[in-house]
């Protein structure tokens, strides 16, 4: 029985804009938060200002897994279940 990882991603801000608000991945074994986010970059050519080639976020955005903030769980987080990520700019409007 293939157990498959679903991983959501949706962009906040001008990212859902110019890129999508939101999309889904499956994959057949485990992946890291960094080669995900590689992946992201090779489909996106407009991640180029939020994802280094090397997969690290860029400043001036923010990036969840699952509500918590990346950087609580590190680049080498492995997925073994489905998830959901949210990446947006810092500053990403509002009402005044």
């Amino acid at each position: 029985m293939n157990n498959f990882i679903k991983i959501k991603v949706r962009y906040l801000g001008s990212l859902s804009i110019e890129i999508t608000s939101e999309e889904e991945y499956t994959f057949d074994q485990e992946i890291s938060l960094r080669d995900l986010l590689k992946k992201l970059l090779e489909r996106h050519e407009k991640l180029e200002r939020v994802i280094s080639s090397k997969g690290d976020l860029k400043p001036g955005y923010m990036m969840f897994i699952n509500e918590i903030d990346y950087q609580l769980i590190g680049l080498d987080y492995v997925f073994k279940e489905s998830s959901e990520i949210v990446i947006m700019p810092i500053s990403h409007g509002g009402d005044i």
